[in-house]
């Protein structure tokens, strides 16, 4: 296996101050606000770091590029769901143009992409979705036009 591959036990909190380090210059490209929560004593979860890391990049570039108003913001949002099976909870938020129920329908199928101007390979939540299907996590989206999207992963929390 590649070295990316390999699913350890990880203190989430690098991986997504790797990732927000990293693309932290290209959202303030385009995000007025840009903020980060992590809540305290994260549990550990079983992953890959880069895979982890490779997801919030990609949904904090996409969540940037979606911003189309002057008062634009973006946040992340890291903590846990306590319920009978613990879970760690990645919520990345934007005020940006949103998506109609069409586009979110096919949002992560290959090579499928809102953009007009030419950006974008449509590739990047099709493999978001694998990346997080392979972590044994799930990923929900909402949003609305003129709005704003919410992209919300749920990992297992813990090491087994």
């Amino acid at each position: 296996k590649r070295t990316c591959d390999r699913k350890e036990a990880v203190d989430p909190r690098g991986p997504v101050e790797k990732a927000v380090s990293i693309c932290r210059h290209q959202i303030h490209r385009t995000i007025r606000r840009f903020a980060v929560e992590l809540e305290e004593n994260l549990p550990p979860i079983r992953v890959s770091p880069g895979a982890l890391e490779q997801v919030i990049i990609n949904l904090l570039i996409n969540a940037s590029q979606a911003a189309d108003k002057e008062d634009s913001c973006l946040s992340l949002r890291v903590g846990v769901d306590k319920g009978p099976e613990p879970r760690l909870v990645i919520r990345i938020t934007d005020n940006g143009c949103g998506m109609d129920e069409d586009i979110r329908g096919k949002i992560f199928t290959p090579f499928f992409t809102s953009r007009k101007n030419g950006t974008g390979t449509g590739i990047g939540l099709y493999i978001v979705k694998g990346l997080v299907d392979e972590m044994a996590g799930r990923i929900d989206v909402r949003s609305e036009p003129g709005r704003g999207s919410t992209f919300t992963l749920s990992l297992p929390a813990g090491t087994t």
